[in-house]
């Protein structure tokens, strides 16, 4: 397998692995662990993607895997913000 086929997978935009929902309470790589609401927006774009890539429109699939992908990071961050509150 290519390294560029390991980020491809059938029926799924660029970027993504899977396309199962995030749980609720789930741990991400860096320890933080998101809201509930956030875990919702996050599963909403997701599917959105999906649906997108699959109905044939390549570019509105690529503009929420990138929205994916910011959204993440500022639920990342401000997670580490809050946790340093604590």
């Amino acid at each position: 397998m290519a390294a560029e086929d390991f980020f491809v997978r059938d029926g799924l935009p660029p970027g993504m692995t899977n396309d199962e929902p995030v749980p609720y309470g789930y741990r991400r790589w860096n320890g933080v662990v998101w809201a509930d609401s956030w875990t919702d927006t996050y599963n909403a774009i997701s599917r959105q993607a999906v649906i997108a890539w699959r109905q044939g429109f390549d570019s509105k699939a690529e503009q929420e895997v990138e929205a994916m992908y910011r959204m993440a990071a500022q639920f990342d961050q401000l997670g580490k913000e809050l946790a340093e509150k604590d």
